[in-house]
């Protein structure tokens, strides 16, 4: 009788004790336990500096406190005093006890693990805007080559483009490639026009590129009209600004079409009678 009394006031006195290390908080996602003054200090606002430091170790401090409790616990409170265990019946109690804490400390350990692990944010996805924004720029562009405006047509390429012209020198940097503009508008006759046949955005929103037929028409000197057509690509780049602008600017002409066999005509001969 005395020694179930002691075993229950041992019971009584440690439980509320260990409740108070035992209970959970929301520094941990939900699942972590409170660790005594320095996870209060380290958690406040004003050591924001010190919380990410100390975090690996108050965890430590949790998962070892929890441990310890839990195995004097196992003992006192499920199984009475250890005066009243003799023998291998003591030996099962610890084994048991000791098998109950690290099953709750596993457990313990992946839901924190999981509570801390962060879903990574997709970003909208803005490919059919960005898409629109592109067709109507190349539009916008075509007419400025039309005309035969440099200024609105340089205007359209990134500050460290690059123009890859068909049978030229490479392009790069907007002083070159307005150079390159000055020439090509200036030459008479209609100009230059050109269309979007595709354009495909990155899912990632910041890169694309269209592809698409140009049409060069010129004049030589008789006024005759030379016509060159080709093809390009174009590879876009979103600004910081939420704008597009040309990064890479790629063009080759069509081969000339083959030139047509003349035909000879055959007159009759006329036959003489003599």
């Amino acid at each position: 009788m005395l020694r179930r009394q002691t075993s229950q006031r041992r019971r009584t006195t440690y439980a509320p004790a260990l409740a108070e290390h035992l209970s959970l908080d929301d520094s941990c996602g939900g699942c972590s336990l409170r660790t005594g003054p320095i996870t209060r200090w380290v958690n406040s606002p004003q050591s924001p500096s010190l919380h990410g430091s100390f975090t690996l170790i108050v965890n430590f401090s949790k998962i070892a406190r929890l441990y310890f409790g839990l195995t004097r616990l196992g003992r006192q409170v499920m199984f009475g005093a250890e005066s009243i265990f003799k023998g291998g019946l003591m030996l099962r109690c610890r084994s048991f006890s000791f098998f109950l804490a690290t099953l709750f400390v596993m457990n313990f350990g992946a839901a924190c693990s999981n509570s801390n692990t962060k879903t990574p944010t997709q970003s909208p996805d803005t490919r059919v805007a960005d898409e629109a924004a592109i067709r109507a720029a190349v539009i916008e562009w075509s007419k400025a080559a039309q005309a035969k405006d440099v200024n609105k047509a340089v205007s359209f390429y990134a500050d460290d483009a690059m123009v890859f012209a068909d049978k030229g020198p490479l392009e790069k940097g907007k002083d070159n490639i307005r150079a390159d503009w000055e020439q090509v508008l200036a030459l008479p006759g209609p100009g230059l026009t050109f269309a979007t046949t595709g354009v495909d955005v990155a899912r990632s929103g910041d890169m694309a590129y269209d592809y698409g037929t140009y049409d060069f028409a010129t004049a030589d000197k008789k006024g005759n009209i030379i016509d060159a057509k080709g093809k390009y690509v174009v590879v876009w780049k979103k600004q910081a600004d939420g704008s597009w602008k040309v990064a890479v600017d790629i063009d080759n002409g069509d081969a000339a079409p083959a030139p047509q066999p003349v035909k000879r005509k055959h007159t009759a001969r006329k036959r003489r009678h003599h």
